[in-house]
């Protein structure tokens, strides 16, 4: 984080930069190399957005139909931003490709359960965290064993 952004964080009495979408936001801007300017030129941002955007998205200033049309622009992917925010708590951790997989772990696994929940008779009752850190490292264990697995045939192909 460079030294101006710093400083208008502090100016806002942001208490976790690392939780801002705005950090996030910006940091896909820069990766995917599309300023404010450009946002600004697609019909994205507003004008007043535009003359103040790096204030205003440090500062949450920015309405939720403009956030939301940042997202869609920027194909940013609500789940996984979420989870490298507010979870990990990095934003650089939405590059990540852990955090990737997680999101569109989350995102199947509430459809699955969802249309699964909906054939069965009777009040869901949510599991127990214990259990849930329980099936989060068998899947995980299955993951990584797939993950080795693609390598290994990687490796092979080359040699």
């Amino acid at each position: 984080m460079d030294a101006a952004t710093e400083a208008l964080i502090e100016s806002a009495g942001a208490k976790d930069p690392p939780l801002d979408y705005g950090t996030l936001i910006r940091a896909v801007m820069k990766a995917r190399r599309i300023s404010a300017k450009k946002l600004y030129q697609e019909n994205v941002i507003r004008r007043c957005t535009f003359r103040e955007f790096d204030r205003r998205l440090v500062e949450g200033q920015i309405t939720t139909a403009e956030l939301n049309c940042i997202f869609a622009y920027l194909n940013i992917d609500p789940v996984r931003a979420t989870l490298a925010l507010f979870i990990l708590h990095s934003p650089d951790a939405y590059f990540d490709p852990s955090c990737e997989t997680a999101s569109q772990l989350a995102s199947e696994t509430v459809v699955v359960l969802s249309e699964q929940l909906a054939a069965c008779g009777g009040d869901f009752e949510p599991i127990k965290k214990g259990l849930c850190r329980s099936l989060a490292q068998r899947t995980s264990g299955m993951i990584v064993e797939h993950h080795k697995r693609v390598e290994q045939v990687r490796t092979s192909a080359f040699a």
